[in-house]
């Protein structure tokens, strides 16, 4: 489909408001390129003005909403000049791996939020395979690389990138059952 949703996606620290020009950047993309956040759907009512459950179009990056003022300033990183966003709404039942990965970073940070944009360079598709996020990985286009159960670290990240003991193929964790397209997010420290 049009959108990533976790399947083929970068994801990025949204507190950081400079987040969008050094991820653009890093890709070669053009500026006027806006992100998107995954938010955790239990605080989805919390972050976002008139969000419901039942909205299932929020689970797809339909919709736009306002984002409650107490929340601008610690997602500056996504949220737009008008004060909105275009969000993605995770729940565990959506996809376990992609929810467990925004799960361990809210206990983490205590942002129950990520950015979400696809992996691909301007006007280039979506990758299509590993070996596209390996190279991507290599030319230190992106710090990190999850595929199925492997992890993977470029040697040429991001100054501000969080350095990690393990590196190269390190389980982080199940990988996705038979029968599960292989998925592969890619993060940046921006």
């Amino acid at each position: 489909g049009p959108r990533a949703l976790g399947a083929r996606t970068i994801l990025a620290d949204p507190q950081d408001a400079d987040a969008n020009q050094t991820i653009n950047d890093r890709l070669g993309r053009v500026e006027y390129m806006p992100f998107a956040p995954v938010i955790l759907e239990e605080f989805a009512g919390e972050i976002l003005q008139g969000w419901s459950p039942d909205h299932p179009s929020a689970k797809h990056m339909t919709l736009v909403y306002q984002v409650n003022p107490a929340w601008r300033a610690r997602l500056s990183g996504v949220v737009h000049v008008d004060g909105t966003v275009r969000p993605q709404v995770l729940s565990e039942a959506d996809h376990p791996f992609y929810h467990a990965i925004l799960r361990a970073y809210w206990k983490r940070t205590g942002i129950p939020v990520l950015i979400n944009t696809s992996f691909n360079a301007h006007g280039e598709p979506m990758l299509r395979t590993v070996e596209e996020g390996q190279r991507a990985l290599e030319d230190g286009r992106v710090d990190a690389l999850v595929a199925g159960n492997k992890l993977a670290f470029s040697d040429k990240r991001h100054p501000q990138a969080r350095r990690h003991p393990t590196a190269g193929g390190t389980p982080v964790a199940d990988p996705p059952s038979a029968g599960t397209p292989a998925r592969s997010q890619a993060t940046s420290n921006a």
